[in-house]
């Protein structure tokens, strides 16, 4: 059994060849996983990674560290596409962009949306995960 794996805006969609667990579908991840266990593992490694990475954004926004700073939504970018969290990964990569333009506006005026997304990823990984 494959699983193909999908959070457009935060909604967590997991379908295999014989079903689906939601019906919209607005992204499909390119990653498949062999075993739906492993995908399990994968959101619970994202979600104890988010510990610790939220508060050093925070922290690297706070001081005005944009090279840190861009260098982190870089990687949150990353690690949200690879367990489907589209909405986020997109947030991210238009901070990345703007930390390697000095778009130092872009960056005020968006972080909040990507500390809010970043919540509601986690929030539906942990429904999903029954946490």
């Amino acid at each position: 059994m494959q699983i193909f794996l999908c959070l457009p805006h935060a909604e967590i969609h997991v379908f295999t060849h014989t079903h689906t667990h939601t019906q919209t579908i607005h992204y499909a991840h390119s990653h498949t996983y062999e075993s739906y266990e492993i995908y399990k593992e994968i959101l619970t490694v994202f979600l104890q990674i988010k510990k610790q990475k939220q508060p050093e954004l925070e922290m690297f926004f706070e001081k005005e560290d944009w090279k840190n700073y861009t260098i982190a939504v870089h990687a949150l970018k990353s690690s949200s596409l690879n367990i489907g969290a589209k909405r986020l990964s997109d947030i991210s990569a238009g901070l990345e962009k703007a930390g390697h333009d000095g778009d130092i506006d872009y960056i005020k005026e968006h972080h909040a949306d990507m500390v809010h997304q970043y919540g509601i990823t986690e929030e539906e990984i942990r429904k999903y995960l029954y946490l």
